[in-house]
Parts: structure tokens; sequence; C-alpha cells
């Protein structure tokens, strides 16, 4: 008990725990959410939810900025907070409204299949909810940025709860009542959250404020996309090249294998967010400690998933524990490399770097997606092969300059 109220009283590690537990909350109800979902609607039904939910995603994720990244490596240490947070709710706001305008304006040539976007009062709970999904993006990186990752937990909690309920009402309207139950969620869990500290939100830009971050923030806002580009893209090329079924069993075991990616990215959170209040000779400190604490829990379960990938499989069915447990194996190996990359980017942001954080970003990206657009022909497990050798490479020149910090 005292070990674990020492972790939890340690800013480093406590934002962390609550970050890593905020994950896996979020994985557990999502799976609930979806095997709820398939049992009251079709399966056409679930498909066009999934569009509508990936549409708010990808809008959300151009309107972003790189705010969210910025707002961690920033606020820690700015004394007008609230000015700097309504900045770049404002400002991100304004963009997610435009583009979600747009994007209704233009559905029937985007995405035909969404065609009931046309129809004015869908249309217009769309865009609202594409604002309310931006606001909720931005909210945790707050709450990280003030040391408060609880309040992560519990407004992704109340979200997590409230959307396992609203579909049993809202079943008349199909599609719409999936993609409704999820969004609803999303706003009375950001309201909600807006009580959890001393904030006033504002509609105001601060010039110099928004200047003081553009850069850093567009950098990052670039770098993120690269870095999520994999797990966006590999699906789509899968499809094209094979077939949609090989896609499934990709998908299961990428979701699986995103489980262990979470220590470091959590871990990595926190340190730029305790990182960005810290002296240069105390953020070794740091660093050693957020490298220790990636490896005190990803080993042991990544061993774990690479032992008993066919058994977490079959949770899915025989045939994705005998199609992609080989790569899941592969991908829960490339963990490790991961965190050490992630952690090497983390310092970077910290220092400013922002050069070399897009250029790593850049070359996992293009490298993993290239290598596996080659081998491809050859199975699915050569798209985890080229994961990990692009992650192993990059992680090579990472922990080479790791050492160098360490010793500096």
């Amino acid at each position: 008990m005292k070990i674990l109220k020492n972790l939890i009283n340690d800013h480093l590690y406590g934002n962390t725990l609550w970050l890593i537990a905020d994950s896996i909350m979020l994985t557990g109800f999502g799976f609930l959410f979806w095997t709820i979902n398939t049992r009251l609607f079709s399966s056409e039904q679930v498909g066009l939810a999934s569009t509508l939910l990936a549409s708010v995603g990808l809008l959300v994720a151009l309107s972003l900025l790189g705010f969210d990244i910025a707002l961690i490596r920033y606020l820690p240490g700015f004394g007008k907070k609230n000015d700097m947070i309504n900045s770049c709710f404002s400002l991100s706001g304004i963009i997610a409204l435009l583009i979600s305008v747009i994007f209704v304006l233009k559905v029937d040539i985007f995405l035909p299949k969404l065609i009931l976007l046309k129809n004015g009062v869908f249309g217009t709970l769309f865009i609202i909810f594409v604002v309310f999904n931006l606001f909720s993006a931005l909210i945790p990186s707050v709450f990280i940025a003030i040391r408060k990752s609880k309040f992560v937990f519990i407004k992704d909690l109340i979200f997590s709860i409230l959307k396992l309920v609203f579909p049993f009402f809202f079943v008349f309207l199909g599609a719409y009542g999936i993609f409704s139950s999820w969004m609803i969620s999303v706003i009375i869990a950001f309201i909600i959250s807006l009580f959890f500290w001393r904030y006033k939100p504002r509609f105001r830009i601060h010039k110099k404020i928004v200047k003081k971050m553009l850069k850093f923030s567009v950098v990052n806002y670039i770098s993120n996309f690269l870095g999520v580009a994999p797990g966006m893209i590999l699906p789509l090329m899968i499809t094209n090249v094979i077939n949609p079924t090989t896609t499934a069993y990709f998908y299961i075991a990428w979701m699986i294998a995103m489980m262990l990616f979470i220590v470091p990215v959590s871990i990595s959170k926190s340190l730029l967010s305790e990182g960005s209040r810290i002296r240069k000779e105390n953020l070794k400190k740091k660093i050693k400690k957020s490298i220790k604490f990636v490896f005190v829990l990803l080993v042991p379960a990544m061993i774990a998933v690479v032992l008993l990938s066919k058994y977490f499989l079959l949770l899915f069915g025989q045939e994705y524990s005998e199609n992609a447990y080989r790569l899941l194996q592969i991908l829960a190996l490339s963990s490790i490399p991961f965190a050490i990359n992630k952690i090497y980017i983390t310092i970077n942001n910290i220092q400013h770097k922002i050069n070399v954080v897009l250029l790593i970003n850049l070359i996992v990206a293009v490298g993993s997606l290239s290598l596996s657009y080659m081998l491809l022909s050859y199975g699915l497990i050569m798209v985890g092969f080229s994961w990990l050798v692009t992650q192993i490479l990059v992680a090579s020149f990472s922990t080479i300059k790791l050492i160098k910090i360490k010793n500096d």
C-alpha cells in the first residue's frame, strides 16, 4: 500500500497511472459498446454509424491544429492559463465549425452513403457534435498540464457509462441512434468536466499567445498525423491488395497491440507535462524515471501477449486466433522500440526541437507503409515485420541519443 501511495503522490507516476487506467477503461467499454449495438442494430446501421464516427474523428483531427500537445507543453509554466485555454478552444472551434459545415454541404461528394446529413436537423446536429468532440479532445491536455489526470479518467468514465445506456432509447433512429448515443455522451461528459477545476470559458483569441504556440503546435499537428497514419492507412492498403477479411484480422491484432502502446504513450504525456515545468538539470532524473517505469510496466505485459496471443484472439473467434496470432506477436515485440522512440520524441518536444519530432514520425510512417506495401503480397505477417523493422531502426538512433543525454 505504501508503494502504491508513493507512486500516486509522485506527479510523473501518478499522472501516468491515471492515463493508463483511462486508456484501458475506454478500450474495455468500447468493446462492450459495440457488442451491445451489434445486437440492437443491423450490420448496415452499425457500418454507417462507424463511418459517421470516423468522419467526426477525421474532422476533429484536422481542427486540433496541434493545440492538444501545445497545451501540455506551454500551459504548466504560463501565468494566465484561462487566456491560453480559451485561445486554443476558440481558434480550433472556428476551424471545426467551418470544415464541418463544408463537409455537410458536400457530403454527397465526399461520402454519398452519408447523404442523410443533407437533412437539415441531422446536418446541424452533426456540426454541433464535431465542435463538442473537438472540445472534448482538448480538455484532457489541460488536465494533464495542471497535473490532474484523474479528471481525464472521471470524464471518460462518465462518457463510457452513458454511451452504454443511450442506444436502447435511440433504436428507432437506426445508424444515427448509435452515433447520437456516442455524441450526446461526449457532450454531457465534457460539460460536467468544466466543473472539475476553476475555468471560465470565454470566446477569445489572444494573438500573442497563439503566435507563441503556433510553430510548435503546427509541426506537432503534422507530426501527430504522421504518427497515426500507419494505423489509418494500413487497413485500406490491406483491403485493396488482399481482401476485407484479412483487414479484419489485422484490425483486431492491431487493436490488442495498441493496449501495449498505451504504456509509453501515457508516460510520455506525463513526462512532457513534468519536463515543461522543471529546470534542465532535473530533466535527466525525470527521463530516467520515465524509462524505468516504461520497462517495468511494459515488459511483463509484452511477454504475456507474445505467449498468450492465440488465447487473446480466441475471444474474437477461432479464425482470428489461427490467422492473426503471429502478427500480434510481432506487433507486441515492437512495443519496446516504439517506447524508446516515444520517450525520445517527448524529450525533443520538451527541448522544442520539433523538427526532430517531425522527422522521426515521418521516417516511421513512410518506412513502415512503404515496406508493408512492397511485402504485403507475401502475407499479413509481413505488415507486422515492416512495422517492427522500422521501429527498431529508428529506435537504434533514439537509443544512441538517449545515452548521450544521460552522459552529458
